[in-house]
Formats: structure tokens, C-alpha cells, sequence
């Protein structure tokens, strides 16, 4: 085996990086790991709006036969019809009226219509959110 001199040898430099790459690239991990949580997050306010859509339909349908079966618009249609009654019995009208209105029905579909409108709202905040951290990302 032949001696090797310093002749023989190959000197490789190898370049350093410049001081601030290694900021910009825990600021780009940063930035990503940001974009998918909020990615994660718009996923989960469109299964929730889906699912308050999918929940509203039967409340909604349950408030319609709430409203027809418990007379509250047979008593609500005397207001136009009979209104010389009213002002008669005003104290007994607006008792049967309350008591004939369906508050538990209607309470679960305007339930579902506040998850359905505070999911898109959701939506359309990671929906900006996507876009502005990805102008962010390609500057």
C-alpha cells in the first residue's frame, strides 16, 4: 500500500450555510405546522355544519307537526279572524297561546340553525385563514 502524501489528497470544502437559513426554516416549519391545524379544524366545521344541515331537516319537520297538532295556529289565525273576541278574552287568548306553543321543537331547530350559522361562520374564518398563511408561505 502505497504512502500518501499530502500531495495525493483531495481538500473538499464544504460551505457553510448562511446564519439566517436556519431561521427561515423553523419559521417555515412554523408556518406549515399552522396551515394544518387549521386545515384539520375546517374539516371538522364542515362535518359540524353538515351535521347540524342533517339535524335541522327533521327538527324542522318536527316543528311542523308540533305546529299543527297543538292548535297554536288554529288560536294564532283568530288574531285576523275574530279580533273583537280578543280584545274580549285577550288574558285567556295569550294564555292558550302560550300554552299551545311548540317550545320544545322549535327550540331544537333554532339549536341546529345556531350550529349550522356558527359552523359556516368557522368555515369562512379557515377558509381566510388558509389564505392568507398561504400568500405567507410563497412570499
Amino acid at each position: 500500500m502505497p504512502n500518501k502524501t499530502t500531495d495525493d489528497r483531495q481538500i473538499t470544502f464544504i460551505p457553510e450555510p448562511p446564519d439566517y437559513l436556519f431561521g427561515n426554516i423553523m419559521a417555515r416549519i412554523d408556518k406549515e405546522q399552522r396551515l394544518v391545524s387549521i386545515r384539520r379544524r375546517l374539516v371538522l366545521y364542515t362535518i359540524t355544519a353538515g351535521a347540524s344541515l342533517v339535524g335541522f331537516i327533521p327538527a324542522l319537520n318536527l316543528t311542523r307537526n308540533d305546529l299543527l297538532s297543538s292548535g297554536f295556529l288554529q288560536f294564532a289565525s283568530l288574531i285576523f279572524s275574530d279580533f273583537q273576541i280578543i280584545a274580549t278574552y285577550s288574558q285567556n287568548y295569550f294564555m292558550s297561546l302560550i300554552e299551545s306553543f311548540p317550545t320544545t321543537s322549535l327550540l331544537l331547530c333554532l339549536a341546529a340553525v345556531f350550529f349550522l350559522l356558527m359552523s359556516l361562520k368557522l368555515i369562512t374564518q379557515n377558509i381566510k385563514d388558509i389564505a392568507i398563511a398561504n400568500k405567507l408561505i410563497n412570499i
